[in-house]
């Protein structure tokens, strides 16, 4: 008996550690050159070339099982940008219009599902203001407090792209936020829902029409 329960002890630790292991879902070799082409925009061998100038960037530092291998990311990349996947409404507070391509929270919901949008809604934007927190207070060029920047759209979202990248470097380098930058996290502007003027037409029947799509198709 005493066997018989260490074997099934053993049968499911093995399956647990079985489904920690990362399965590549994704492959060149699966492909025909023209699907290769459909599908990520580039020929398998330029996609070869790419990933051998990136890889030192993109390769998982750590060797445990379940990490994604850089040719994963690669590829998950390509198509996401050849087939505009990514281009979905994003969220914005309730000071945003609501339009096609900006969806808000519901206001006095009703129904369970208007329910777990808002908690869902809640929840994501936390994460990204919590980012955007830590960004400010590294970098007080994104915040008010350091100033606006006056350059185009184009070159502040450069700017963004770059301070991103520095404070990546900075946690690798073990450089954390100092006291009083932590302190001043989560304190920025971005906290106070102040209007926010539309952009371009004002379409909050097709907005409404998208985020009640979003909530029948997720949350109902």
């Amino acid at each position: 008996m005493a066997a018989v329960i260490v074997a099934r002890r053993r049968h499911r630790n093995a399956q647990r550690a079985q489904e920690l292991v990362f399965r590549r879902r994704i492959s060149l070799f699966d492909l025909s050159d023209n699907d290769i082409v459909w599908r990520y925009r580039l020929p398998g061998h330029a996609i070869i070339a790419l990933l051998d100038e990136i890889k030192d960037d993109i390769e998982p530092i750590t060797q445990r099982s379940h990490a994604v291998p850089g040719i994963v990311k690669l590829l998950s990349t390509l198509q996401v940008l050849a087939s505009g996947s990514f281009q979905t409404p994003i969220a914005g507070d309730s000071g945003y219009q609501l339009q096609p391509w900006i969806v808000t929270p519901v206001r006095n919901p009703v129904t369970e599902g208007e329910a777990a949008y808002n908690r869902a809604y809640i929840w994501t934007r936390g994460i990204i203001e919590r980012i955007f927190g830590i960004l400010k207070s590294r970098f007080r060029c994104l915040d008010r407090s350091g100033g606006a920047l006056l350059y185009s759209p184009c070159k502040v979202c450069k700017v963004v792209v770059v301070c991103c990248i520095l404070h990546n470097i900075a946690i690798r380098a073990g450089v954390r936020l100092g006291e009083q930058e932590a302190e001043g996290e989560g304190n920025s502007d971005s906290d106070e829902e102040e209007p926010n003027a539309p952009l371009g037409e004002v379409r909050p029947e097709r907005g409404r029409d998208v985020r009640l799509n979003i909530i029948r198709n997720y949350f109902e």
